[in-house]
């Protein structure tokens, strides 16, 4: 087989110093329609998830995202007239369905693993971690869309929610429709989960909430000014969480933001408490826990 029609299997392997099981898995992939694939491979990451095998999980995630691909370019060259080597324009409904669909799979994965320590007693450990980190990553990258058009915006608040959900389970309430708005599986999950998150068994560890914060701001920060202030409000966001995004404006609007903070604080000052307004004192407030 050429180097050319390799580059053509689904698995792209090396079938020079592949293992026979390998060349045998891509000839049969490469031949099998994306649906069939997509239906095998989700199944198998429930298996996989089930036994914590997080190196499987991450490679199957993989796949399934590369299927995706696949679904996303066959419909650009077919309503687009698009070739196989031009990125694909018509993958916003795709991508929508995949991160939604990451979205749906994070609260289905094992939440932890129970082992049991040399004490004799059960220990809840996270479990895999490479797994959610990659499934993180995506869905902050529909958080913070490029460009961001309408569509794009309803990804992002829906993402945003997610990620104030998964940083801290314990937050979310049944009686929150804003919050749970597209988010059924969630409502499920609560009902299944509601004796681990009464013990205080988190969904997301220290080390993964860090992750989280992390992936939120940046100096490339897609946001502007306003749209983090909104973000900032959204109800019952992690403090730390908002913290982080308060950076993230303090970043973005620079100099003069700084001073137009100031400049609105002093004047919150110079009123009596009876004459300040509630968004006045709300002001005042956001003036006095803007971050270092």
């Amino acid at each position: 087989m050429s180097k050319e029609q390799k580059e053509n299997t689904f698995l792209e392997g090396d079938w020079e110093r592949d293992s026979g099981i390998s060349i045998v898995a891509d000839e049969i992939l490469t031949g099998m329609p994306n649906a069939q694939k997509l239906g095998i491979f989700k199944g198998l990451l429930s298996q996989v998830a089930d036994l914590h095998n997080d190196e499987a999980a991450l490679f199957i995630l993989e796949l399934i995202q590369k299927t995706d691909q696949g679904i996303e370019a066959n419909l650009a060259q077919k309503y687009l007239g698009s070739d196989k080597h031009q990125p694909p324009q018509a993958c916003g409904l795709q991508t929508r369905a995949f991160r939604d669909w990451l979205m749906k799979i994070w609260w289905e994965l094992p939440w932890y693993e129970e082992v049991e320590n040399l004490s004799h007693l059960t220990e809840y450990l996270s479990t895999l971690s490479k797994s959610k980190e990659w499934i993180l990553k995506e869905i902050v990258q529909g958080w913070r869309p490029e460009p961001l058009s309408e569509s794009g915006k309803e990804m992002s608040d829906k993402a945003l929610r997610f990620l104030i959900m998964a940083y801290d389970p314990q937050s979310i309430s049944m009686t929150d429709d804003d919050m749970l708005q597209g988010f059924e599986d969630v409502k499920e999950w609560i009902l299944t989960r509601w004796l681990d998150l009464s013990l205080g068994r988190k969904k997301v560890q220290e080390s993964e909430q860090n992750k989280i914060l992390k992936a939120t701001v940046g100096p490339d920060a897609e946001f502007s000014v306003k749209e983090l202030e909104r973000m900032i409000q959204v109800p019952r966001i992690p403090h730390d969480f908002a913290k982080s995004l308060a950076k993230a404006r303090t970043r973005k609007g620079g100099l003069e933001l700084c001073l137009e903070d100031i400049h609105n604080a002093e004047l919150v000052k110079s009123l009596s408490p009876d004459e300040r307004s509630p968004a006045a004192i709300e002001l005042g407030v956001c003036a006095k826990t803007l971050p270092e």
